[in-house]
């Protein structure tokens, strides 16, 4: 159902937008998986971020980009958008995760392929791809 506000035109638009810029999304999300980040990797789990991050200040939209220190666990990120927003205007919160249940060297066995439109590799559906779209639905709503 789309809410009061947010037309039928708009949604459309929005599509066509995520359509057209497909191979920018799967650059970043094959960029994520190739990043691997198991688990209570410091290191992985911090250069995940950095892409998230880089990729982000990028959006008009998004007003500020925080990493996050967690001890032991690696980084977190926090992504606002849309600061400047009505004080009326609702919040909306999307969490997602960077981390795979991927030792490192999965990557090797289980490399970033396309096969008969899908695409495999570490942590693609759980949940790396979802971090590159929502990034990508931001700058479209902007």
């Amino acid at each position: 159902m789309i809410e009061p506000g947010f037309s039928k035109a708009k949604a459309v638009a929005v599509r066509e937008h995520l359509e057209s810029c497909q191979s920018e999304m799967l650059a970043l999300a094959r960029l994520l998986v190739e990043t691997e980040s198991p688990s209570g990797d410091l290191e992985g789990s911090r250069a995940v971020v950095q892409l998230l991050a880089e990729a982000a200040r990028k959006i008009d939209g998004v007003t500020s980009v925080e990493r996050i220190e967690s001890s032991g666990y690696g980084e977190h990120l926090r992504v606002c958008a849309f600061g400047d927003a009505d004080e009326s205007s609702e919040t909306i919160l999307i969490i997602g995760h960077t981390d795979t249940v991927h030792p490192r060297g999965s990557l090797r066995e289980r490399p970033w392929r396309v096969q008969e439109g899908r695409i495999y590799g570490p942590g693609i559906f759980d949940m790396k791809a979802s971090c590159a779209l929502v990034l990508e639905v931001i700058r479209a709503c902007a």
